[in-house]
C-alpha cells in the first residue's frame, strides 16, 4: 500500500470513528421514540391533569447524550385556546398558536441537530434547556391545562397527550465494528 493509500485509509477509519465518538459530526445516530397518555378529566385550571410519558422501555437512559427534538400532539375532546405546561422543575410555558382549537401538534427542535427548514409541522420553536432537562431521563413528566376564552369549554374532558423525543445516543459497539469493516472492506477493494 502506497503511503497515499494508507493516508486514505487511515482517513476513512479517522472519519467512522468520529462520526461514532462526536455524534455531532455526521447527525445520524439519535433514534426516536414515541410514547402516550391519556384521562378523562382534563380541566382549565393549574395544577392539571398530570401527564407522562415513559421511553425507558425503549432505551436505557444513560445512551442519552442529549435531546434532538421533542414532538408533542395533544387532543383534549374541548375547544381550546391555549395549552399550558408545567414541567417536574416548575417551569411553565404555553402554546397558544392553535389554529383549529381542538388539537395541538407543535415540534421543539435544537438547530444543533434539526434545520427547522425541514420540519413539516407548521408550529415549531427551539427547545429550552428546562425541557430537555425533564427528557435527559427518558421519562417526560408534567402537569397540563387548558384555556379556554369563548366560553365554549365542555367538562369533564377526555384528552390524550402523545410525544415523539429525538435523542442523539451512545453508539452500540456492534454499530462502531460494522463501520470500522465496511471501512476496511472499501479500502481493500480499492486497493485492487
Amino acid at each position: 500500500m502506497t503511503c497515499t493509500g494508507k493516508f486514505r485509509a487511515l482517513s476513512i477509519v479517522i472519519l467512522m470513528v468520529s462520526s461514532m465518538t462526536s455524534t455531532h459530526a455526521l447527525g445520524v445516530l439519535w433514534g426516536g421514540f414515541g410514547a402516550g397518555d391519556s384521562g378523562t378529566n382534563m380541566t382549565d385550571t393549574p395544577p392539571g391533569e398530570a401527564v407522562t410519558l415513559d421511553y425507558t422501555p425503549m432505551l436505557d437512559p444513560a445512551d442519552i447524550l442529549d435531546v434532538a427534538d421533542f414532538t408533542i400532539l395533544f387532543q383534549p375532546c374541548s375547544w381550546l385556546d391555549r395549552v399550558r405546561i408545567r414541567l417536574s422543575d416548575d417551569t411553565e410555558f404555553t402554546i397558544d398558536d392553535i389554529g383549529n382549537r381542538r388539537q395541538v401538534t407543535w415540534n421543539f427542535y435544537d438547530p444543533t441537530y434539526v434545520d427547522p427548514d425541514t420540519i413539516l409541522y407548521e408550529y415549531k420553536s427551539p427547545i429550552t434547556q428546562a425541557l430537555k432537562k425533564e427528557l435527559m431521563d427518558g421519562v417526560f413528566s408534567a402537569h397540563i391545562w387548558i384555556e379556554n376564552d369563548l366560553g365554549d369549554w365542555v367538562e369533564p374532558t377526555d384528552w390524550s397527550f402523545s410525544g415523539t423525543v429525538g435523542y442523539d445516543l451512545v453508539p452500540e459497539p456492534t454499530m462502531v465494528g460494522c463501520m470500522l469493516i465496511g471501512g476496511f472492506y472499501l479500502v481493500g477493494k480499492r486497493k485492487k
